[in-house]
């Protein structure tokens, strides 16, 4: 696996020296339409760049509904006034969907406005737009959520450019709850605005940003007041700063991020949070106070710093909390500077691993310039006589839609429109070249057959795509989420096969989450038996995974909401990681058997229940590593421990795995306003748990038995911390991250996709 490493590293390095850093344009996007979507042009408007088009939208806008696809042709569609979408309900599941570079719309009304104003969508997408204010607009799309909460909206290639305040701003002047969580910005661009993209309410939570490009803002790029963020292979130039955290709630990550002559790269405050950067390039900076103005914990490793404003890297207020490893500089050897009161610990220093760091061209721009299309469309009601409506068995026109999507090849899809479509038999995916794929999550895959049997089978699949489809069974389409007793069935199983496989998922919807723990009760998505040659590509997906005898297959996890991760993989030669992932009202949200290893730099964890991390093994079988950077790390209360007062979180099991247990820049988090324990059970004396930049939120860290315990650089309350603090242990978390991130670029972005 080493020499794979080293192989895709010097595929790498070739890639970024020829990347293009001043391309600014979203490609162009040739969708077929689809039989459900609406048409603007239907509806009056003209994209002709001379007719005022904001009452023809508006119509088109206002017919918006639960799983509804507004379509824009290419076109300039002037506006002089806000678009609203509707608001007298939570709309779920819609999308607004352009051609990319050639679908414009056009600020032409007064100085100030806002171009698009939504409120409370979930499970939405933004596909392929342009929002230009014309240096007139302040505000390219504005997220008032005053009165519903937003969660789970995808922007997926956008460009916003000339705006006087923000692209993008997430707004509740009301009340702090009803806020905007984790939404997606995938390959968009944010040029010439105050501030890309502001958010500043503490319920403003995993804001994941991957892709993008940030260009000649005068403010910021992103603006973060006490909510979090994770930043992913993004570019960032001729900023004022690039990022800004004003006291996060929880702890953010900036990942592979690149910095070209930006006045700063970083500047805020942790407040509670801990924050983690990772193999990011920064050059040219402007700044007399550093390319990094923070105040809090910090872990940052394998970073590289090229020339700045007079070889100032780093200035710190106060005494760090630091953990740095392998970070570069050189202009100068004092990387880092900041001062260090009498009696206080300096920085942590971490050995550096055995992977080196990616240090990604100073001209790298992950932004995409095509991407991979579905083409011929085979409409599974229009084509195949398919009835979606939950009452009739659609499994024969199902199959005849994916098989002739199969037959033809050339990136076909298999399209289903919003519907529910009954299966009482298995569908078997195979083939080469095709998508199978619907309008989103009101796109709806129920089985309705026997529950030994799974609802898909994929085999030896070659370069297909899952997309915007969701899948379950009919106890739990009405039942959210309530498994049958003793389910052996999964929505999906994808086994390996004879041949060399590749997969893509993006925007699944596995349901089956909120179920009880167990091993062969969750329903979701199962891969099984997976061999060297099988590559997966989680982009997108949402429910429960399980993992059995998987460990030689490679599984590279992108944006992974809600469920459960069981894991039933001993040793092997392959890897799985995922990047971020959220987990909320979840019995064991991980769980491993058999010494299993697993990484997830940003796994935020909350409202679980009982045990949150649950590692299984057999102290006879090879050791395995599990690391994870955990932004929240909180369960719920239970309803006797709200009686009581007394709170006692346990949240971490070890029985008999032999390995490590590595948590970088993890957040313990309170339970009301109580201070609270967090119990960390161990059966077994192979185990060790290793702590780096953790912030303890009014919590007190207990051990039972005779855990080995190492923490790094602990931060918060209270002050007093227990365990060896032996550095050299945490190395080989760094270079699991590192592996994650290699497989990222080489699976993302040495292809259209």
């Amino acid at each position: 696996m080493w020499k794979r490493i080293a192989g895709t590293v010097a595929a790498l390095f070739c890639l970024t020296v020829c990347a293009e850093a001043t391309f600014r344009e979203l490609p162009v996007m040739d969708w077929e339409q689809r039989s459900d979507w609406l048409n603007v042009r239907d509806y009056g408007a003209k994209g002709d760049g001379k007719t005022d088009d904001t009452q023809a939208l508006q119509k088109a806008f206002d017919k918006l509904d639960n799983g509804v696809t507004i379509y824009l042709p290419p076109g300039r569609y002037l506006i002089s006034d806000t678009l609203k979408w509707r608001s007298e309900k939570r709309l779920t599941g819609t999308t607004v969907i352009g051609h990319g570079e050639t679908t414009q719309l056009i600020w032409n009304g007064p100085m100030g406005g806002r171009m698009v104003r939504d409120s409370g969508l979930s499970l939405a997408r933004y596909v392929g737009i342009v929002f230009d204010g014309k240096g007139k607009a302040a505000i390219g799309m504005w997220n008032d959520q005053e009165c519903k909460f937003e969660t789970q909206v995808r922007y997926s290639y956008l460009a916003f450019r000339n705006l006087r305040a923000c692209g993008i701003l997430c707004e509740n002047n009301r009340n702090d709850l009803r806020s905007d969580s984790e939404p997606t910005f995938e390959n968009c661009i944010f040029d010439n605005t105050g501030t890309g993209v502001e958010f500043t309410s503490h319920n403003d939570y995993d804001f994941a940003f991957k892709g993008c490009l940030f260009i000649n803002n005068r403010s910021s790029g992103i603006f973060c007041r006490r909510g979090n963020f994770y930043m992913l292979d993004s570019r960032f130039e001729k900023n004022s700063v690039d990022i800004i955290a004003e006291a996060p709630e929880h702890g953010c990550s900036i990942r592979r991020c690149v910095s070209f002559h930006s006045g700063a790269f970083l500047r805020g405050n942790g407040g509670v949070s801990p924050l983690t950067l990772e193999n990011c390039t920064v050059s040219s900076w402007s700044s007399q106070a550093g390319a990094i103005q923070w105040q809090g914990s910090l872990l940052a490793f394998n970073n590289t710093f090229l020339t700045g404003h007079k070889g100032k890297v780093i200035f710190q207020r106060e005494s760090p909390f630091f953990a740095l490893s392998n970070n570069s500089y050189p202009a100068d050897a004092t990387l880092f500077q900041y001062p260090v009161p009498a009696g206080r610990q300096g920085a942590w220093q971490i050995p550096a691993g055995r992977l080196p760091p990616l240090k990604l061209s100073e001209s790298r721009n992950f932004l995409a310039a095509a991407c991979r299309l579905p083409k011929k469309v085979f409409d599974a009601k229009r084509d195949f006589g398919a009835k979606g409506d939950g009452k009739n068995d659609d499994t024969e026109s199902v199959r005849r839609t994916i098989a002739a999507a199969q037959a033809h090849g050339k990136d076909a899809i298999a399209y289903f429109p919003a519907g529910t479509y009954l299966l009482k038999q298995s569908i078997h995916v195979e083939g080469a070249d095709y998508f199978i794929g619907g309008s989103g999550v009101h796109s709806i895959l129920v089985w309705d057959g026997s529950r030994e049997e799974h609802a898909i089978t994929v085999r030896n699949p070659q370069r297909i795509v899952l997309e915007h489809i969701r899948i379950c069974n009919r106890e739990t389409l009405e039942n959210h989420g309530a498994p049958w007793n003793g389910e052996k069935g999964a929505n999906i199983l994808q086994e390996g096969g004879s041949q060399p496989s590749s997969i893509l998922y993006n925007g699944v919807f596995v349901y089956g989450k909120y179920q009880p723990s167990g091993f062969a009760e969750r329903q979701g998505i199962l891969f099984r038996n997976l061999k060297e040659h099988d590559r997966i590509n989680l982009h997108y997906l949402e429910g429960n995974q399980r993992y059995e005898n998987a460990e030689n297959g490679i599984v590279l996890g992108g944006i992974c909401h809600e469920g459960s991760i069981t894991i039933d993989n001993a040793a092997g030669k392959g890897f799985l990681g995922i990047m971020v992932r959220l987990a909320t009202h979840a019995d064991r949200p991980l769980q491993v058997r058999k010494n299993a290893s697993f990484v997830l730099p940003d796994f935020y964890l909350e409202q679980g229940f009982d045990i949150l991390l649950s590692l299984n093994g057999d102290p006879r079988l090879p050791a395995g590593r599990i690391s994870l950077g955990l932004p929240k790390f909180a369960r719920a209360m239970n309803e006797s421990e709200q009686k009581s007062g007394v709170i006692a979180h346990k949240l971490i099991s070890f029985d008999n795995y032999r390995g490590s247990l590595n948590l970088l820049g993890v957040q313990f988090h309170k339970a009301a306003q109580k201070t609270s324990r967090t119990i960390v059970l161990n059966k077994g004396k192979e185990s060790k748990l290793n702590l780096v930049c953790p912030y303890y939120y009014d919590v007190i860290l207990e051990t039972q038995t005779d855990l080995s315990l190492n923490q790094i650089a602990p931060n918060g309350f209270p002050k007093k911390f227990q365990g060896e603090k032996n550095a050299s242990e945490i190395s080989c978390a760094l270079d699991d991250f590192t592996r994650l991130g290699l497989l990222d670029l080489e699976m993302n972005y040495t292809a259209t996709r």
